[in-house]
C-alpha cells in the first residue's frame, strides 16, 4: 500500500488529539515545548530513536510519534510511565500499576496511582503521608498521576503536515495498490480507533457463501426425487408386464 496510506492516518489521528489539546478539550493534558528528537541526548533520559523506552505501558504497543507521558511519575517516582493516545483516551490510566520492584503500596510517592478520586489533605483517616507535589492524601486523593504530557517523538504537527505535503506531491495522480486496504487494517487494528478518529472506510458486504451451495443441494435433492419416481414407475410398468406374460402361459396351459 506504500508510505501515503500509513502517513496521512498518522497525521489525522495525531492532528486530531493535537486540535482537542488546544481546544482545552483534554482534561490535565499539556503539550511538550518540542519533539524528543530536538532534545539534548545527553541530558534527556529517553532515546526517540530506540524501542526500548516507547512501549505503552498499558498496552505494551509500541508508541508512535504522538504520546501521553504521566507527570506524576516523571517528578514524584522519577520514572517514566507513558501510554498512547489511545489508552489515554480510554482512560485506562485511571487505575493503579505498581512502578516500585520492592513495594505494592498504593501511594502516589511509589506507584501509580490514577484511580484517587477523593479531596482529602491532612487528617485523612487513611492515615498515610500526604502527596509532596500537590499536598493531598498519597493514597486516596492525590491527582498528579492524571495530569499528562503530550510528547511528539520524531516530529511536530508541523513537520509531519509538512512531511505529508512532500509525499503527496510525490505521488501526484497515481493510484496507490491496496491504499484503501491498507486503511481499513489502520482503522481496525485497534478496538477503538475507527469510532475515536472517525475512519470512514467500509468494508465491502460478502455474498453469502452457502447460498449457491443450497440451491445445488436443493437441485440434487429435486433430481434424486425425480429419479426415484421414474424408477419407481418403471418398476411399476415391469411388474404389469410381467404379471400379464404369466397370465398368458397360464392360459396356454390351461387349453
Amino acid at each position: 500500500g506504500g508510505l501515503l496510506p500509513t502517513l496521512r492516518f498518522l497525521v489525522r489521528t495525531h492532528g486530531i488529539v493535537t486540535g482537542s489539546l488546544r481546544g482545552n478539550k483534554l482534561e490535565g493534558v499539556t503539550l511538550a515545548n518540542r519533539p524528543d528528537s530536538w532534545e539534548n541526548p545527553q541530558l534527556f533520559s529517553l532515546d526517540p530513536y530506540g524501542c526500548a523506552d516507547f512501549f505503552c505501558k498499558l498496552c505494551h504497543s509500541e508508541l508512535s510519534n504522538v504520546y501521553m507521558h504521566c507527570d506524576g511519575c516523571e517528578e514524584l517516582l522519577l520514572c517514566d510511565f507513558n501510554i498512547c493516545v489511545e489508552c489515554h483516551q480510554a482512560g485506562a490510566y485511571r487505575s493503579f500499576v505498581q512502578m516500585n520492584q520492592l513495594s505494592a503500596r498504593k501511594l502516589s510517592g511509589i506507584n501509580h496511582v490514577g484511580h484517587c478520586v477523593l479531596d482529602r489533605g491532612r487528617g485523612c483517616p487513611c492515615k498515610n503521608p500526604p502527596c509532596k507535589r500537590c499536598h493531598k492524601c498519597s493514597s486516596c486523593s492525590c491527582r498528579c498521576h492524571q495530569q499528562f504530557t503530550m510528547h511528539q517523538r520524531m516530529l511536530s504537527p508541523a513537520d509531519m503536515e509538512n512531511l505529508l505535503t512532500r509525499v503527496e506531491s510525490l505521488v501526484g495522480p497515481n493510484q496507490i495498490k491496496h491504499a484503501e486496504e491498507v486503511q481499513e487494517r489502520l482503522c481496525s487494528a485497534r478496538g477503538m480507533t475507527s469510532n475515536l478518529f472517525g475512519c470512514t472506510t467500509k468494508r465491502k458486504r460478502s455474498k453469502p457463501s452457502g447460498s449457491k451451495s443450497t440451491k445445488r443441494s436443493n437441485g440434487t435433492k429435486s433430481a434424486t426425487r425425480s429419479n426415484g419416481t421414474k424408477s419407481a414407475t418403471n418398476e411399476t410398468k415391469l411388474t404389469t408386464r410381467q404379471r400379464a406374460h404369466g397370465q398368458d402361459q397360464a392360459t396356454n396351459e390351461g387349453t
